[in-house]
């Protein structure tokens, strides 16, 4: 292959048609994303702030944080029953059926198998660090 072949012989020439046809498909995806966009804008109306000021944009997000920061309180105490269960469980182990302990062993190799992605994920690599 030469500096300036063409790979495909017939589809790629300098008539313009592959040009063209990409062209069109482009503009039909733009379009059917702006159409999307506006039926998602208009199901979702209420939701857009009538006068959308910056002050109006700061008091949101005070809003939602605090919103979040008060359901933390209800989030620890389901956090810590969930751990005195699981804690009640493993006291008893042995008196687990056959089911339950294989939905935690699971549930366990579920959770090494993500921390496993993560690991990979978080280096960059698949078998070691990037110095």
């Amino acid at each position: 292959l030469r500096r300036g072949e063409n790979v495909v012989e017939g589809g790629g020439g300098t008539d313009g048609t592959s040009q063209s046809r990409a062209s069109s498909c482009v503009q039909v995806c733009v379009l059917t994303g702006f159409l999307s966009a506006a039926q998602l804008l208009k199901r979702n109306a209420q939701y857009i702030a009538k006068e959308p000021t910056v002050e109006k944009c700061n008091e949101l997000g005070r809003q939602f944080f605090f919103t979040n920061l008060a359901s933390i309180p209800a989030r620890v105490e389901i956090a810590t029953k969930e751990y005195h269960a699981l804690r009640q469980l493993m006291k008893n182990w042995r008196e687990l059926d056959g089911k339950m302990a294989l939905e935690l062993g699971l549930f366990a190799g579920e959770l090494y198998c993500w921390s496993a992605v993560g690991e990979v994920l978080g280096r960059g690599s698949l078998l070691g660090y990037q110095y």
